[in-house]
């Protein structure tokens, strides 16, 4: 069974905040955050009281670490097969008769020098804690040769201070499912980077806003409160997303067309699921992968963005990975791209797109059990998940750019249900997930559930696009 983040028991907002603030909107659903140990300012300034003791702590940073380092030492050939942490320990028990040098990977938070946990080191240190369950991971102290190294017995396992077998097995097995994350296809990686406090608890709103914005955006903000302390997230679609192109016709007369045919919602939004909905993907900030060159997405293909302030953290959303999958991309290696990157974009199989579709589909599932077992990103029916497009409708084209021939691995979107009117004054619901990434630390939040805004606000310092404006008044077509 995943071991989710720890739910937290929180303190009721002040009555006067409720009472004066504005309930634009009615939303419900779940918020998960992982603070990063050791450059998180929450964890640093103790904004949580008693955060320790509340939340469910993750520690396997030196261990996947240490076990990455004994994948990267084997042979090619060794590394081609291996699939999981469990084909690694077996091919190391097959190497080496045992499983020791795995098991030596539980050593990395113990300074030997000072016979004391390194400051960096969050997991349990005794007996007690590491039978407690709101621990994953660890470490343990051992002995030490005059040199400071290990001190080992006769099967060059270390002498281990206060762990015995259950505890050293207990590190291997809940780390191995961190190390998963870093390990081959692994995506959700940031769970290797540093250890995490992980809490979990329903999003009680005490003040909502949606506002109708300068350039017609919808944005909706939702604060809550953590232990007294004000957190909110906010997202921003826009309604009328359509990318348009100028092209020249068969006449030499200047005319506007969708890009790559257009209705990029109508395509987004055409999942079984989705019927009854248009799909508003996060994608602010996404870049392409092309032959070792980052290339960012341009405005006008930009449907909406997400922005979190946890207790002072700042974190955005999580941008759509682009790649693709072909025949020889499988696995990663040093020499081989992954799904990032795409070493030639004119070089396109068209015939063989729906095939890679159904591998990256495969491993958006395997990517999902990441963030839900490894890292407890579930809470009764809530769960994290994955979209995927396959882009299979965009027509290939013989231009460098463009997103024709890749796909998209989606952890942020919006969806609207029909109806919705956006306006001063107009009406939306639907639903959301958004994945949100630390701008200065490791740290993570996600969100996910409902919302129904009853009357959208419009900005009232706004100002027009100037233009669109001097376009209007000088008559000048799009194209000039």
């Amino acid at each position: 069974m995943p071991r989710s983040a720890s739910s937290l028991l929180l303190l009721a907002a002040p009555f006067g905040l409720v009472a004066c603030a504005p309930q634009d909107a009615e939303v419900t659903g779940d918020w998960f955050v992982w603070l990063a140990a050791n450059s998180s300012n929450v964890v640093a300034t103790g904004d949580i009281v008693e955060l320790e003791d509340r939340a469910t702590v993750y520690e396997c940073a030196d261990f996947t670490n240490c076990a990455y380092n004994l994948y990267a030492g084997l042979t090619d050939a060794n590394r081609e097969g291996l699939t999981n942490f469990d084909d690694l320990r077996a091919l190391i028990v097959e190497r080496d008769g045992d499983d020791v040098a795995l098991r030596n990977c539980a050593a990395g938070g113990w300074d030997t020098l000072t016979e004391r946990w390194y400051t960096s080191y969050h997991g349990p240190q005794s007996a007690d804690e590491f039978s407690d369950e709101r621990y994953v991971g660890g470490s343990c102290a051992y002995n030490a040769e005059d040199d400071g190294s290990p001190a080992r017995d006769d099967n060059g396992e270390i002498d281990w201070l206060d762990c015995g077998d259950d505890e050293v097995e207990q590190i291997v097995s809940e780390c191995g499912e961190i190390f998963e994350t870093r390990f081959q296809q692994g995506y959700h990686n940031w769970m290797t980077l540093d250890g995490f406090y992980a809490m979990q608890a329903p999003i009680e709103p005490w003040r909502t806003h949606a506002m109708i914005n300068g350039e017609g955006h919808l944005q909706l903000t939702i604060h809550f409160n953590v232990d007294n302390e004000d957190v909110y997230f906010s997202w921003t679609i826009d309604p009328d997303f359509d990318p348009v192109e100028c092209i020249t016709n068969e006449e030499g007369v200047a005319e506007v067309r969708g890009v790559d045919g257009g209705d990029w919602l109508g395509n987004w939004s055409d999942g079984e699921d989705d019927s009854g909905h248009t799909v508003y993907y996060l994608n602010a900030g996404a870049q392409q992968v092309n032959g070792g060159e980052n290339w960012f997405l341009t405005t006008d293909w930009l449907a909406g963005f997400g922005h979190a302030n946890f207790i002072g953290e700042e974190m955005y959303s999580e941008p759509p990975a682009y790649g693709n999958y072909d025949n020889e991309l499988f696995t990663l290696s040093d020499d081989t791209p992954s799904f990032l990157s795409i070493p030639d974009r004119n070089d396109l199989n068209v015939d063989a797109q729906p095939g890679w579709a159904d591998v990256l589909r495969s491993y958006a599932d395997l990517w999902e059990r990441e963030m839900v077992e490894g890292a407890g990103a579930y809470a009764g029916d809530t769960r994290f998940e994955h979209r995927v497009e396959d882009n299979i409708w965009r027509a290939p084209d013989e231009t460098v750019g463009g997103l024709d021939g890749w796909m998209e691995l989606h952890s942020s979107w919006v969806r609207v249900k029909d109806g919705a009117k956006f306006e001063k004054g107009g009406t939306a619901e639907g639903d959301f997930q958004i994945l949100f990434g630390g701008a200065e630390t490791s740290s993570r939040m996600l969100v996910k559930g409902t919302f129904k805004v009853d009357k959208m606000r419009e900005d009232r310092w706004a100002y027009p696009v100037l233009e669109d404006e001097l376009r209007e008044q000088n008559g000048t077509p799009f194209c000039k």
